[in-house]
């Protein structure tokens, strides 16, 4: 069956999602990532805690949005 590359399973996909990535964030690019989600995330940002995955999403080279995981805490 042949299908058009712009769908998938019947929903259009815009065509800026080829352009978009998700990579992690380098060690010299943290700070950046810091700062940033302590400037726009709604709550702020202290850190994270404990073993921490930092990542952005890249439209063409521009960082349109931010992501960080960090290992679950318990007592």
């Amino acid at each position: 069956m042949h299908t058009d590359p712009a769908t998938y399973q019947g929903t259009v996909v815009p065509d800026w999602a080829s352009r978009l990535t998700v990579r992690l964030v380098r060690s010299d690019e943290r700070e950046r990532w810091r700062t940033l989600m302590a400037q726009h995330h709604y709550l702020g940002f202290r850190g994270l805690v404990g073993e921490s995955l930092y990542y952005v999403a890249e439209l063409d080279q521009d960082w349109v949005a931010l992501l960080g995981w960090a290992a679950a805490a318990w007592m």
